[in-house]
């Protein structure tokens, strides 16, 4: 079962300008330049993708952080329309001299190289068709390689000599300001974990709340917008929407009660294999003064499988931001559907609301394995049945 450190179905259609990394909290990646946009129309699964427009006159690229590694294995699906007018990045890992990337080619190639290094030319996947990307960087050695798939086909590796060296994050789009691809992103999903290459076909879906649990709100305390107690009104219903907007939508806390919290029920998957879990949480503070707040994801027994922020909602200013955090697995041997089921989120717990702190919005997204996606190597290939109101089909990975 793949060890995911990283799950991105950009359901929240959230990005934010500022990251912030410090034990379990990662706020939503840095967004650089204009054309980085959510399309609802054109998406491979769920309500969203990620679409990035390289203008050809500024940087334009979304970058996600990570904790230091030396092995980064990714997958994600990729489409494009036309080729670019000249060579252009859609992937990078930024870094050292000789860092990896991935190019959209103007014959419609895909193609990867390291900086400095020879060029390694891939299949053509400009036909507004979805294509997978599975690939392993690792730098850990006097020779960084890259390995690739594109669609189950694996493609010639590339090579240079460098020193071990460390990678933090993994840049989507392009810091080049001449480059020209218009793409789509979906369904990325991360590994620091040699053995998962290559993740093979896989899907990131998403579920927000749709009940309460068990309230602790106090009296004037945690409340909707109005100033009405969340337990008085529902707290669910101000935390399902995508993209958040804020407004007078969302739940807050408007006094210091370090117990006090509201506690939301999530929508329940019907899929019984599920490689892992990322909650993100995007939320405000009433003004750019600092406050604290936490926002924990707990499982069926009320244990705190990940804190997604204890600190400041507003990072000094009173725009929304997005922070996520990897979900412990509850039971440790990987997740089944009734771990899924049980999970809930707990927000409040402030110990400092002054401005106060608003919710916006509450959401899981997670990775299964998917219809036609290839068995990673060395494992064992098994039939699994999705059932999706009256349909069944047999799944194979």
């Amino acid at each position: 079962m793949p060890t995911p450190i990283r799950i991105e179905g950009f359901e929240h259609q959230k990005s934010v300008g500022a990251e912030l990394s410090g034990g379990a909290c990662l706020v939503d990646a840095v967004a650089n330049g204009a054309g980085i946009t959510f399309d609802t129309t054109n998406k491979r699964t769920g309500a969203a993708s990620l679409k990035l427009i390289e203008s050809g006159a500024a940087a334009t690229n979304i970058q996600l952080g990570f904790a230091s590694t030396q092995v980064l294995v990714g997958s994600a699906y990729f489409r494009a329309t036309a080729a670019p007018s000249v060579d252009s990045r859609i992937l990078r890992h930024p870094g050292p001299a000789e860092s990896c990337k991935f190019l959209l080619l103007t014959t419609g190639a895909i193609a990867t190289e390291f900086q400095g290094s020879d060029r390694i030319t891939g299949p053509s996947i400009v036909d507004g068709n979805w294509h997978r990307l599975d690939w392993r960087i690792t730098t850990s050695g006097t020779t960084h390689t890259t390995e690739w798939y594109v669609d189950n086909v694996q493609q010639t590796s590339a090579q240079i000599a460098g020193i071990a060296s460390n990678m933090t994050d993994l840049e989507i789009g392009s810091s080049n300001a001449t480059h020209t691809a218009t793409f789509w992103v979906d369904d990325l999903v991360l590994s620091v974990t040699s053995g998962d290459y290559p993740l093979g076909g896989h899907t990131v879906l998403s579920v927000f709340p749709n009940a309460d649990g068990t309230h602790n709100a106090g009296t004037n305390i945690m409340e909707d917008s109005a100033g009405t107690d969340i337990g008085v009104t529902a707290a669910w219903s101000l935390l399902d929407e995508a993209p958040p907007t804020g407004g007078s939508d969302f739940v807050r806390q408007s006094a210091v009660g370090a117990s006090n919290y509201a506690e939301v029920l999530f929508t329940d998957t019907s899929e019984t294999e599920i490689w892992g879990v990322e909650a993100v949480v995007i939320g405000q503070n009433a003004d750019a003064t600092l406050s604290h707040s936490i926002s924990r994801i707990l499982d069926s027994a009320n244990t705190t499988l990940v804190e997604v922020l204890n600190g400041d909602m507003g990072l000094s200013n009173a725009n929304l931001h997005a922070f996520r955090g990897i979900v412990s697995d509850p039971g440790g041997g990987g997740w089944t559907q009734a771990d899924f089921n049980g999970l809930k989120a707990r927000i409040g717990f402030s110990t400092d609301a002054t401005p106060n702190i608003r919710w916006a919005s509450i959401l899981l997204q997670y990775a299964v394995p998917e219809v036609g996606g290839a068995p990673p190597v060395g494992k064992t290939k098994r039939t699994r049945v999705i059932r999706s109101g009256a349909v069944q089909r047999a799944s194979r990975w």
